[in-house]
């Protein structure tokens, strides 16, 4: 980065997808790029779009490896970058959802190893969950954590799940005594006037 002064086209170049414009400050001199889609990425864009697709249709990181003939550790940086963007365009863009029914509900994976054998207890192995609370009729992803199935990031999730709605709903969940209860996340979060609500049929 440069001192932040006013910056002019200076030239451009073509790199694996696209020409790139460069930029001079007129303060400092110092010449930058544009910033790209994937930044950090050195792919051809198809290259990145068929490992996505893959992923998406649950071919493993190994798997996938094979199948583009790029390592794994490019196939890791490639959901790492791409995962990112995704994050922070879902956080900006899915808000004051308007909806009547929500249906919340955990997948479960683990990380490197068993929880059984997670003997160091270290939060980021072992059993994870990831908490998903979608639309009932549209099938839109309104609030999404990954972590451990704690009373912690229970509350979490369901506190970004009331940030992103407008208006009053039904939620349904699972029995997880972490939605239910006086004391539960759901009537932490949305009240007793926010959300109908009943926990001995699993739903809120």
């Amino acid at each position: 980065m440069c001192c932040g002064g006013e910056s002019k086209y200076f030239a451009k170049f073509q790199n694996r997808n696209r020409v790139v414009r460069r930029f001079r400050c007129v303060r400092c001199g110092k010449t930058f790029s544009e910033p790209q889609p994937l930044d950090g990425l050195r792919i051809e864009t198809q290259k990145i779009n068929e490992v996505v697709r893959l992923l998406c249709e649950g071919v493993g990181i190994r798997a996938v490896s094979r199948l583009t003939g790029l390592e794994k550790k490019t196939v890791l940086s490639i959901v790492e970058t791409v995962g990112e963007k995704c994050a922070r365009f879902h956080d900006a863009a899915v808000r004051n959802v308007k909806t009547v029914n929500v249906e919340t509900d955990e997948l479960y994976s683990y990380v490197f190893c068993r929880q059984v054998q997670n003997r160091t207890k270290d939060p980021e192995r072992g059993e994870q969950y990831t908490f998903l609370s979608f639309c009932r009729d549209s099938k839109l992803v309104i609030s999404f954590f990954t972590g451990k199935r704690s009373w912690e990031n229970t509350h979490e999730h369901i506190h970004d799940l009331k940030t992103r709605l407008a208006g009053r709903v039904q939620i349904s969940t699972d029995n997880w005594k972490g939605y239910r209860g006086r004391q539960g996340a759901i009537q932490e979060a949305f009240g007793v006037d926010g959300v109908n609500w009943d926990a001995d049929k699993g739903l809120c």
